[in-house]
C-alpha cells in the first residue's frame, strides 16, 4: 500500500476550473457573459464569497 498526500480542493478552485474547463471546450465563448452573481451562487449551491474569490483567480491567471 503507498500512502500518498490528499489534496484537497477549495470551492473557489473548483468553481474557477468548472469556467475554465467550459472556456477552453468551447461551451462560452469570447464575450459570453456568466449569469450575475446571486443567480450563479444558487445554481451552484455556493457563496457569493466563493464565486468572488474564483473570478479573482480567473482574473490573476488571466484566463
Amino acid at each position: 500500500m503507498s500512502i500518498r498526500p490528499i489534496k484537497t480542493h477549495h470551492t473557489f478552485e473548483v468553481i474557477s476550473d468548472q469556467i475554465r474547463d467550459e472556456a477552453r471546450s468551447g461551451v462560452l465563448g469570447m464575450g459570453d457573459r456568466l449569469p450575475n452573481e446571486r443567480d450563479m451562487a444558487k445554481a451552484l449551491a455556493v457563496s457569493r464569497h466563493a464565486l468572488r474569490r474564483s473570478a479573482a483567480r480567473l482574473g490573476i491567471s488571466g484566463r
